[in-house]
């Protein structure tokens, strides 16, 4: 390990090598359920990125680009679970917006650009800006903040959601086809980008909005509904981030049920940090549940800060 952050400022270093050995540290603690060390690698890594910006090395082979993209990535999806007033100099940019900062977004505009968790470009995009908001309402300056970009897209999946999450027959013509392989491939892919999607603009009303769960229960239940097509369709792993922003927000016990069965077989992928997003998870519901029982109120309307619960446990987890 001394010998690898001996190597990052070198120049003429291995940019592949260094940084898939960062990525194999990672995700060892990932693996091995540490809770808070892959952040020091995480940000090891994106430094490491940084640094050679101008250089595209990134473009230099798919492998390159592939160990790139999964740091850009990963970065996005850790800031999600990061609580911008404690710590947030740990990820911030580094370097000012200039010309070099072109090589990344030549990075994010690639179309397989956030295809390996199974999300696009544009909704990571989305999940940036809403990183950013969570920054500038932690500083204060909600109000200087122009979100539009984030209401639109709301705007953007109510419609599509109207169009084929409602649609019986949509839904019978899905059965028609499911023995074509080509057919399933393809209806995954898509399922779970429509899973992002929804938990997408859950986020947004995390940071934004305050909503209360019985506002958000339409996009839990498409969720719910994408993963589980998805499962049907390829019975793979699914990423992580959905549905845990989905799961927090769970308040009827059928869905908390399903929530907890989606949770059962992802961590039987060996993976010790999904544990921990599991505990995290039962631990809103516990809360929401004790404050339900103190007050009166119904559980739909009980709003429980999830990144408050995680640090309460001292836990920090990365959604992958």
């Amino acid at each position: 390990m001394a010998e690898l952050r001996s190597s990052i400022d070198e120049q003429s270093v291995d940019y592949l090598g260094l940084l898939t050995t960062i990525l194999t540290f990672l995700f060892i603690d990932l693996v091995q359920g540490t809770s808070k060390t892959w952040r020091y690698h995480l940000s090891a890594g994106w430094d490491f990125v940084q640094q050679h910006r101008a250089s595209c090395k990134w473009a230099g082979s798919d492998d390159a680009w592939y160990v790139t993209q999964s740091f850009y990535l990963l970065r996005i999806e850790s800031e999600t679970s990061l609580m911008w007033h404690d710590g947030a100099d740990l990820l911030e940019e580094r370097v000012s917006p200039s010309e070099d900062a072109v090589s990344l977004e030549k990075l994010s505009n690639y179309p397989l650009f956030g295809r390996t968790i199974g999300a696009s470009s544009s909704i990571l995009s989305y999940l940036s800006e809403i990183n950013h908001l969570s920054r500038h309402m932690m500083k204060s300056n909600f109000e200087d903040y122009d979100d539009s970009t984030l209401l639109n897209f709301e705007r953007m999946f109510i419609f599509e959601s109207n169009a084929e999450f409602l649609d019986p027959e949509g839904q019978e013509s899905l059965e028609d086809h499911s023995q074509r392989p080509s057919y399933n491939e393809q209806k995954a892919q898509e399922m779970h980008l429509r899973a992002f999607e929804a938990a997408a603009v859950i986020y947004y009303h995390q940071v934004a909005e305050d909503a209360t769960p019985k506002y958000l229960a339409p996009y839990v239940h498409a969720v719910l509904h994408y993963v589980f097509i998805f499962l049907k369709h390829c019975g793979g792993n699914y990423t992580l981030w959905p549905v845990f922003i989905a799961g927090v927000e769970a308040y009827e016990d059928c869905d908390m049920e399903k929530f907890s069965d989606l949770f059962e077989n992802a961590t039987s992928m060996g993976m010790r940090n999904r544990k921990k997003a599991r505990q995290v998870m039962e631990a809103v519901w516990s809360t929401r549940s004790s404050i339900t029982a103190q007050t009166g109120q119904n559980p739909g309307e009980v709003r429980v800060n999830w990144t408050q619960v995680m640090r309460g446990l001292d836990i920090d987890i990365l959604l992958v």
